[in-house]
């Protein structure tokens, strides 16, 4: 019975922080290449909840954002969202200076 707690205690402990764990590079660039532009998007926002700072994430959030979701807005949303897009390019290129400079 002992054997088995830990055992089952193991598998949790590991499986676990895979079931909560944010895409990769690679699954977000693969979404992007396919041209899944919404899965990308939603991906990134994944990423960039759980890494704020991420620079690399805010240059392929700018990259998503400027792709597939805008094509199918209505004017005024998408100049909003392409203000929001070079925001976060803004933002990663102050993160990477930022990260230069230590």
């Amino acid at each position: 019975m002992k054997k088995t707690l830990t055992t089952l205690a193991l598998s949790l402990s590991l499986a676990l922080p895979l079931a909560f764990a944010v895409p990769t590079v690679q699954q977000v660039e693969q979404s992007m290449t396919q041209g899944n532009w919404q899965k990308a998007d939603s991906q990134l926002s994944e990423v960039l909840d759980a890494h704020p700072k991420n620079a690399h994430a805010h240059y392929l959030y700018t990259g998503a954002r400027s792709r597939g979701p805008l094509q199918r807005r209505p004017f005024a949303t998408a100049a909003g969202e392409i203000d929001r897009s070079f925001s976060e390019l803004h933002r990663s290129v102050a993160l990477r200076r930022d990260a230069g400079a230590h």
